[in-house]
C-alpha cells in the first residue's frame, strides 16, 4: 500500500474519525460525514467504519457474545438487525463453537476472528 511514513496508518485513522484533517474531506459511501454535532458524527462512523485492530484488544471478562452483543447496541442496531447481524458474524467467522465462551479462554486465532466479527457486525 505505501512506503513507511507514506500516511497509511494517519487515512485509516481519520476515516475512522480518530484523527482531524486540518484540510481536506473524508467520503465513507459517498458521504464526508460532516456533521455539527460531535455525538452525530461518531455516530455516523460507527455506523459506516469497522476497524481491526494488529492485535486484538478484547475485555477478556466478556464471552464473545456478550462482547458482539455489546457492539450491536453500540452500532444502534434494532433487535432484529441486532440478531440478524449476530447469526451472520457468527457463521461468517466461524465463531458457533466459541461463542458463549470467554474471551480469556480463547486462542489467539479465535481471539482475532473475534476482533474481526466486532468490524463486520452493522
Amino acid at each position: 500500500l505505501g512506503p513507511n511514513g507514506a500516511g497509511k496508518t494517519t487515512i485509516l485513522r481519520a476515516v475512522c474519525a480518530l484523527h482531524y484533517a486540518t484540510g481536506g474531506h473524508v467520503r465513507v459511501s459517498g458521504d464526508d460525514g460532516v456533521m455539527h454535532d460531535a455525538a452525530e458524527e461518531s455516530a455516523f462512523v460507527k455506523r459506516l467504519v469497522g476497524f481491526v485492530p494488529e492485535q486484538a484488544m478484547l475485555p477478556k471478562e466478556l464471552t464473545a457474545a456478550e462482547l458482539l452483543e455489546e457492539c450491536a447496541d453500540v452500532r444502534g442496531l434494532s433487535p432484529e438487525e441486532k440478531k440478524s447481524a449476530l447469526l451472520r458474524v457468527v457463521k461468517e467467522c466461524s465463531l458457533e463453537s466459541v461463542y458463549t465462551k470467554k474471551i480469556r479462554t480463547l486462542s489467539k486465532g479465535f481471539c482475532q476472528r473475534v476482533s474481526f466479527a466486532q468490524a463486520l457486525v452493522a
